[in-house]
């Protein structure tokens, strides 16, 4: 096959974007084209408002045909968010998922005194139901209140996908006509009580709706 690679990049009004390992090829013998693309990188840069993430092309799992993986990183003044997600094509259909984590002194009520915020969706894609010994570390509900929890101490977006994707039993894998959403918060309550709670969702060939959380109390409260 010939290929014909293009190095490319875009900047206009603080947006930038590049491709990363874009090409078009055909065999030499017939002409029947195909497309690549390696990665694709952007950064915003408009403060107090700054994003940078990029998507990259991994080695497929659960079946797929082929596999993007990536993150983002949002920030602002008193904020900063982390989104990473995962695209890929089994069997000729779209799979994704995406997941949003804020964190900052959002405020509130002494009793609900917000610390974190999450969301997250799936298209085609499915969540294993952890067990209620399993709560505690199950990586959208530990990972909310502790980020080593998610990916390992000091972990990057790349292992944080790992952890949710990953694995022979993932928690997060493709399952054409299968939507999830999900939303979480952290909270304390009169700085004694640490508690954290996610509501999921799943419908598809059935439909599953879960609350799950932990709390953790402090007597006397060392602050």
């Amino acid at each position: 096959a010939l290929w014909f690679a293009l190095d490319a990049s875009l900047e206009a009004g603080g947006l930038s974007l590049e491709l990363q390992g874009a090409s078009v090829g055909s065999p030499i013998t017939t002409f029947a084209p195909r497309f690549d693309l390696r990665g694709l990188s952007i950064a915003f840069a408009e403060p107090p408002l700054a994003i940078g993430g990029g998507f990259t092309a991994v080695t497929p799992s659960g079946g797929a045909d082929f596999q993007y993986d990536g993150s983002a990183v949002v920030s602002a003044a008193t904020w900063s968010a982390l989104a990473f997600g995962s695209y890929a094509e089994v069997g000729g259909h779209p799979s994704l998922f995406l997941f949003l984590k804020a964190a900052g002194a959002f405020g509130g009520p002494p009793a609900f005194f917000v610390t974190a915020l999450a969301g997250g969706f799936g298209y085609n894609s499915t969540i294993r139901i952890p067990t209620a010994e399993q709560v505690a570390d199950f990586p959208l509900v530990a990972g909310l209140a502790d980020p080593a929890r998610l990916g390992g101490a000091d972990g990057t977006p790349a292992q944080a996908l790992a952890a949710l994707s990953g694995g022979p039993d993932p928690w997060i894998s493709p399952a054409p006509g299968q939507t999830w959403l999900a939303a979480g918060v952290r909270f304390t309550t009169f700085q004694q009580l640490d508690s954290t709670a996610l509501l999921l969702a799943e419908f598809g060939s059935s439909l599953t709706v879960l609350l799950l959380g932990v709390s953790t109390a402090r007597f006397p409260n060392s602050t």
